[in-house]
């Protein structure tokens, strides 16, 4: 798939599978992430990956969210 194709067709997604996610393919979208640009090279990004459902839920009540996720 062609960017722009893949621009064009992109879509929201609001509904998550409660799935693991491959080592790999998790590597893969973090080291796209990391060349994302910010503004003015701030780079106020950091990213939390979890993939324990307790550790999850805990992270999500410390930080006063509902668990929508």
């Amino acid at each position: 798939m062609e960017l722009q194709e893949a621009i064009q067709q992109r879509k929201s997604v609001r509904s998550y599978e409660n799935r693991h996610i491959e080592r790999e393919k998790l590597e893969e979208i973090l080291n796209a992430c990391i060349l994302t640009p910010t503004g003015k090279n701030r780079q106020p990004l950091f990213y939390v990956i979890l993939q324990d459902e307790k550790k999850k839920d805990e992270l999500l009540e410390k930080a006063g969210c509902k668990n929508n996720y």
